[in-house]
């Protein structure tokens, strides 16, 4: 463990780009932090406090400018910004998923600029849980019309043998059901069926589980690179969590039961089975995987649908005949948002938001300014403990810990001041959350 003389800026931001995790002063006491960007130096700060995941830690930016990049900025926001940033006020608001992105095409290459954060939970599209996020090879989506293997999808044509395995309707020559009949009555028995789950579905919307809803906040109008999901949307006689039509990307949350319940297993394989061979793709996630990583959850979507309308071939058949393709323009991709300093884990909390200050301390003002990205700075101490003002209490208290520090910035003695205030911003509404030096008019 280092102690660095607080006039050594130069060195302690050194030390805090290359993820070292940093004592400080602050304007109040002294403070832990780290880039707010980098997992493993905020999951250090964690462990060295013993604080549990679900309680962020709050972060320093030098300016408006950079604010506006984390949070989903409106004029409640920008109204006390204006009014008492810089000052000790932290204001609690919604993370913006989106922000800070650069759009960096593909250029048809298979792994430039790929990004994605790693899901050590998901099983995506019916895979073994390892984490393959490689779209499967799929089979021509829903048609009207076709013989042969193509009416195996189709909706109307019927086909004999096997091709009817998949029909809703039971033409009678299959063992399962499928989304076609004979004749005209193939149109009847889609509506059919879409409107027999029309009154769960509604149910299902407005009794989401708490996972659901943190997800859905981050799909809804078109928050993930201007990709449109619908939720609890009927297909056929199944009903997707969420859905983005244009890729044909079906995302599901579902709890720890789910993955264990051997009936549900077989119902899955059906459903999967049976939505696959129609053209779409399953994301299937944990409850954990939303809790502790949404914005690697979000990555991960976001990722996989913009591939899937990169290559028309994963979204229509490989072979000519009547089946459409969904997406209205394929050839057109949606660019591929390379994400540029996305806060890292327990820095935004499980409902997705983040707590930012701009600090009036002329050394939180230099650090910030000159490190150039957001700064974790919260109270150096143990969880549960009171503020520490003394830079020696703070050695002795670290010195021979198990988890420590990389540095002390020592700057002697700090004034006791009064905490920062800190208040909630949920569209025009606002909540303090804890009451400190600012007094809000």
């Amino acid at each position: 463990m280092n102690i660095v003389e607080a006039k050594k800026i130069n060195q302690i931001i050194d030390l805090v780009k290359s993820g070292k995790v940093v004592i400080f002063p602050t304007e109040t006491s002294y403070g832990l932090g780290c880039d707010a960007t980098n997992q493993s130096a905020v999951d250090k700060i964690f462990a060295i406090k013993g604080r549990v995941g679900d309680k962020p830690l709050l972060v320093v930016v030098p300016d408006i400018k950079m604010a506006k990049k984390y949070l989903k900025w409106n004029t409640t926001l920008d109204n006390l910004a204006q009014k008492y940033w810089p000052g000790a006020l932290t204001m609690v608001g919604e993370y913006d998923v989106r922000a800070p992105l650069s759009i960096s095409p593909l250029a048809g290459g298979e792994g430039d600029g790929e990004t994605r954060a790693p899901l050590s939970i998901s099983s995506l599209a019916g895979g073994e849980g390892d984490g393959e996020t490689r779209a499967p090879l799929l089979a021509p989506p829903l048609s009207e019309g076709g013989n042969g293997n193509a009416a195996r999808t189709c909706l109307s044509g019927c086909g004999n043998g096997n091709a009817a395995r998949t029909c809703l309707s039971g033409c009678g020559n299959g063992n399962a059901p499928s989304l076609c009949k004979k004749g005209r009555a193939g149109v009847g028995f889609r509506l059919a069926a879409f409107f027999r789950t029309k009154s769960l579905r509604q149910s299902l919307r407005k009794d989401q589980t708490k996972a659901e809803k943190i997800l859905w906040n981050g799909l809804r109008d078109k928050k993930l690179g201007g990709l449109k999901f619908r939720q609890q949307h009927g297909i056929g006689p199944y009903i997707a969590d969420f859905y983005q039509s244009d890729s044909k990307i079906i995302v599901e949350v579902d709890g720890d039961i789910h993955f264990s319940d051997e009936k549900n297993a077989l119902k899955d394989n059906r459903r999967k089975e049976f939505l696959e061979q129609n053209g779409y793709q399953i994301l299937r996630y944990n409850n954990v995987d939303v809790f502790n990583n949404l914005s690697g959850v979000l990555d991960d979507i976001y990722y996989l649908c913009n591939k899937r309308l990169r290559d028309p071939l994963l979204i229509s058949p490989l072979k000519g005949g009547e089946s459409e393709l969904t997406a209205s323009d394929p050839t057109l991709a949606f660019p591929f948002l390379q994400r540029e300093g996305k806060l890292a884990n327990g820095v935004v909390a499980p409902d997705g938001t983040v707590a930012v200050r701009v600090s009036a301390d002329s050394f939180l003002q230099s650090l910030t300014k000159k490190l150039g990205c957001p700064l974790v700075a919260t109270s150096a101490n143990l969880a549960g403990a009171g503020e520490i003002y003394d830079s020696q209490e703070l050695i002795k208290i670290f010195e021979n810990a198990d988890n420590a520090p990389d540095a002390i910035v020592d700057a002697g003695i700090l004034p006791k001041n009064l905490p920062s205030t800190i208040v909630s911003v949920v569209g025009n509404t606002i909540n303090i959350l804890r009451q400190g030096e600012v007094k809000i008019d």
